[in-house]
């Protein structure tokens, strides 16, 4: 993986402005589901410092669709509009999937997340399931499958 992930409990200070600091950080409604998680780039040189990123994500369980919280000034970070991006792509290619699609987007966007700053610019993985993931089910295998 290229990335790192940590669930925030509460909305770190670095996150957006979706809601205030220390609110719950995973948050759910009929519809909809928020999870703040928090990306640090792996396997970087040394000496190099790490890059990281708090990311609002929702999952839409009604369209089963995993896009970035709806964010109206942060849009001129570049690395949640990078983040934004891949997840649109990831969505556009894997729409009638017929499983849950957060597992599958999440994995691909630690695997292939490229942000601007970084050479290579956007990248975007193939649309099929992770490697690992059983099609059938939507699930990784059990323990000590992976």
């Amino acid at each position: 993986l290229k990335w790192s992930i940590s669930l925030c409990l509460t909305f770190p200070p670095v996150a957006p402005n979706v809601f205030p600091v220390g609110q719950a950080g995973i948050i759910g409604n009929k519809e909809k589901i928020l999870i703040v998680m928090h990306l640090t780039r792996c396997n970087l040189s040394p000496g190099q410092e790490p890059i990281s990123i708090a990311v609002p994500i929702v999952y839409n369980t009604t369209a089963n669709q995993t896009t970035v919280a709806s964010l109206r000034q942060e849009l001129n970070n570049p690395a949640l509009h990078a983040v934004q991006t891949h997840l649109h792509r990831w969505n556009s290619s894997n729409m009638n999937s017929g499983r849950c699609s957060i597992l599958p987007a999440i994995h691909d966007l630690l695997l292939n997340l490229t942000l601007p700053n970084e050479a290579g610019g956007f990248s975007m993985g193939p649309g099929g399931p992770p490697p690992g993931m059983n099609p059938a089910m939507g699930q990784p295998p059990g323990p000590g499958g992976m």
